[in-house]
């Protein structure tokens, strides 16, 4: 039960994050920002589609190996979504770097 209600609180406080970052891309976007549009719109997928599992995020690395050994419960939305909010995050943060002087 004590897990369920961890996993919940989570859940709320990535969706809160989630918002947060598409407020903050829509206030990029209205400055002709298109780089920190990007950036924070990967981090609004990252933040929403991120798997909510207390016992894989309390779960104990001390090898790299260790990492072989932890399965991690997602569904293809989420790997999709993901994948997304990673790329979007990848081309906007080296779009400021590279190409913003």
């Amino acid at each position: 039960m004590k897990n369920d209600s961890a996993n919940k609180m989570m859940r709320q406080v990535l969706i809160i994050l989630a918002v947060c970052s598409l407020l903050i891309a829509i206030q990029g976007i209205s400055n002709n920002d298109l780089w920190g549009f990007l950036t924070w719109m990967g981090l609004m997928f990252i933040f929403f589609f991120f798997p909510v599992d207390i016992d894989f995020l309390n779960s104990k690395i001390e090898r790299i190996s260790d990492l072989n050994k932890i399965a991690v419960p997602i569904d293809i939305y989420s790997a999709i979504g993901l994948k997304m909010g990673g790329l979007l995050w990848l081309i906007g943060f080296i779009g400021q770097v590279w190409f913003t002087g």
